[in-house]
């Protein structure tokens, strides 16, 4: 996984921020400059309220995922079932005026609500391989610093 410095400094209680500099330590008054660690890091207050947060985060996640995602599949065979009802309206009606006022309210009703929860269901999967990534990067870089934040 590929950490950037400016990570580190995300999570350390030392960093400040210039319109002109950027992220840089309020020690050496300099941006990140290291290899792999930061050996002036500080993140013991911090620390926790970032791991808590993102841990939240997660719970928060795979508690609502059953539901946006059952809602959705449920919404989106509402959608199928109006278009269905609308096309055997098509086939059983031969009067225009009919069918479309019948018709193409049910078929525009049915398009609507399947793309509606399809993109509620990929906008939900997008903000939470956000959050893993968050909280998989926090991992990561707590792991190069031998950190558990239940210290």
């Amino acid at each position: 996984m590929k950490v950037l410095k400016a990570h580190h400094c995300e999570l350390c209680q030392l960093r400040e921020y210039d319109v002109q500099v950027g992220t840089h330590c309020s020690l050496t008054h300099q941006p990140p400059e290291f290899g792999l660690k930061c050996s002036n890091i500080d993140f013991q207050e911090f620390i926790l309220q970032r791991y808590e947060a993102l841990n939240q985060n997660q719970v928060i996640f795979k508690n609502r995922s059953i539901r946006i995602y059952t809602l959705g599949i449920l919404k989106i065979f509402i959608g199928l079932a109006l278009l269905l009802i609308g096309f055997t309206i098509f086939l059983l009606i031969n009067n225009i005026i009919l069918l479309l006022l019948l018709d193409m309210p049910l078929a525009a009703t049915g398009v609507g609500l399947i793309y509606k929860s399809y993109d509620e269901m990929v906008v939900f999967r997008q903000k939470q391989n956000v959050a893993v990534a968050k909280f998989s990067r926090l991992h990561h870089l707590l792991a190069l610093y031998q950190y558990r934040p239940n210290q």
